[in-house]
């Protein structure tokens, strides 16, 4: 997102200067309700897999082998790249998208 440049001219309207707008906020808690949703969903399925054990967890090794977190940070690295082009909106922002 920072390697995007700025827009060839000045729009019309400007950015909203209210952070606590109505357009801001429900951009941002859609965002955060999807991405939670989709990460409970990934964890749930996990569990409901017949491969899957639980995890054993031993306070004096550093290594645990998790099902659930694999895959939690797997879907939650997509998201991020995914909220990363969504605002990164171009026009009259940036003048073109992220390279990706």
């Amino acid at each position: 997102m920072g390697r995007t440049g700025p827009y060839q001219r000045i729009h019309r309207r400007r950015p909203t200067a209210n952070l606590v707008s109505r357009q801001v906020l429900s951009s941002i808690i859609g965002q955060i309700v999807l991405t939670t949703g989709l990460q409970f969903a990934v964890f749930f399925f996990v569990q409901s897999q017949d491969w899957y054990k639980p995890p054993r967890i031993d306070v004096d090794k550093l290594k645990i082998k998790s099902a659930e977190n694999s895959a939690l940070f797997l879907v939650s690295s997509f998201q991020y790249i995914i909220v990363a082009c969504m605002f990164c909106v171009g026009p009259p922002v940036s003048s073109s998208s992220p390279p990706i």
